[in-house]
Formats: structure tokens, sequence, C-alpha cells
């Protein structure tokens, strides 16, 4: 394992720094979910998604002028529309979004609670995908956590964030004589967490997952979790993967903070 375990047992923070979590899994390219409205997959989910969104992500056709001239601009219209189908079927309340293609299904949530609400929700989806449309296997298999650290939110303001984070993520953020004239770092790093393909990548650095990119009383720590290998395409095995995932996550997440941090958060046990 690439990281320590840090005993702190599990927690749910009630400042929770989760701006969205995404599972999504990939599969060989199944056209009948493209061919036919998936009124049967609906109906399996639908007690828990009952809004439904069909987005069509059309092609973009870039044509000669020459030729673009002689064509319909209704056969141009037809052939633009020919492209990835997505059903999105979400919650009343738009905090849960299941999305299906012809090649994955994926679900996302923005407020997040506690990993047993995400995997009933998960697992929900999984049932119904493998009872109607049967995928060979899963081809990959990502979880990706987006945390925004606020000190402006946590009571933290002007705190250095080298008394929040570990030393492992901070570079320039460390040195005492940069740190107030920086208005920019952003960082990268992926790691390899066994010999079976499975991966973490970790985007971390000043400002959000928004528009505002250089704030500084703002940490962005994005971790994305994927396995490049083969998953029998079966419900305990997609549930057995995504769940050594969360539990890594976790790992991830305190080794990259420092206790003040923690405890601003204020995190109580399961």
């Amino acid at each position: 394992m690439p990281f320590p375990k840090v005993d702190t047992g599990r927690v749910i923070y009630s400042k929770n720094p989760l701006t969205s979590v995404i599972c999504q899994l990939r599969f060989p390219p199944i056209l009948l979910i493209e061919a036919e409205t998936p009124a049967r997959f609906q109906e399996q989910v639908r007690s828990e998604f009952p809004e439904l969104r069909e987005v069509n992500e059309g092609t973009h056709l870039s044509l000669p002028d020459s030729i673009a001239q002689i064509v319909p601009s209704e056969l141009r219209e037809s052939l633009a529309g020919r492209g990835n189908r997505r059903y999105e079927f979400k919650t009343a309340d738009d905090n849960w979004s299941l999305s299906l293609t012809k090649d994955f299904v994926a679900l996302e949530v923005k407020q997040y609670y506690r990993w047993e609400e995400f995997r009933t929700r998960l697992l929900l989806a999984l049932n119904a995908l493998i009872d109607i449309y049967k995928p060979a296997y899963f081809n990959r298999i990502g979880l990706r956590y987006q945390n925004v650290v606020d000190r402006d939110q946590l009571g933290l303001s002007g705190t250095p964030w080298k008394n929040l984070l570990s030393d492992f993520i901070l570079g320039a953020l460390a040195n005492d004589t940069m740190m107030s004239n920086i208005v920019e770092n952003h960082g990268a790093f992926s790691l390899r967490l066994n010999d079976q393909d499975d991966f973490v990548r970790v985007q971390h650095g000043l400002g959000s997952d928004t528009e505002d990119k250089t704030s500084q009383e703002k940490y962005l720590l994005d971790n994305d979790f994927y396995t490049n290998q083969k998953v029998q395409a079966e419900v305990q095995d997609a549930d057995r993967k995504t769940d050594e995932f969360n539990a890594l996550n976790r790992r991830l997440f305190r080794w990259c903070i420092r206790t003040k941090l923690h405890e601003a958060m204020v995190p109580h046990s399961t």
C-alpha cells in the first residue's frame, strides 16, 4: 500500500468538505440501450430516481462547404443527432443523479453524507443494469471524491495551509517566505495501489472545482480511484471493488490533512 494507515477510526464530518462523489462503471457497448427506451430499467430505479431527462450528445459534422450546400438541412440535422444518448435519472431534489449510456452507468451525489446511503443507490442501479442488459464485464470501475476545504467556513481564515495539510501535497505553500505571495498552486500525482491495476489519481491545489481557481481560502482535494482490470459483471464483484476504494479514500484523505483541520471539520463516530 503506497500510503500508511491512519488509525483514527471511521468518522462523519459535520462540516463536510465533499462537493461531489461519483462512481462510474464502464462496460463493452450495448446497442440495445440506445435502440430502445430503457423503460424496464426506469421501473427498477424509479422509486429512488423519479425524474428522467434524455440527453442526446450529438456528433459535430465537419463538411466542406461544397458538400454542405448540397446536403439537405434535415439530413444534416439527422446525422448530427446520431451521437451518444444518455439517460439521466434524478431525485426530486436534484441531489442524486444516475446516468445510463450504451457503455457506462454512473451515480453522482452532490451532498454526500455516508457510504451506506451511496452504496444502497449504487446497488439498485447495478442490479437493474445486470438484470436487464447483462453486460459481459466491467472494463473500468472508478470512484471519485471531490473535496473543497474552505478556511472561511471552518473558522480558519488566515491559518497557514502548512498547519492544515500534510507536507507531501503542500509544495510551495510550505515555504514561509513565498506563502503570502502565492496566487496559484496546483499539482497532481498518481499512485499504484496494488499489483491488480488499481490506481488513484490525486489532483490538488488552491481554488475549488468552480470558476474560482485562485482563492487563497479554498483548497481542492480530488481523489479519483479506478481499476483498469476486467471485473466480472456481478453485483458482488463490483460492490467489493467500490467498497475497497471507499475504505482507501478514507485513509488517503486523512493522510492528506493535519489534526487541526480534521478537528475543525467536527468529526463524530459513525
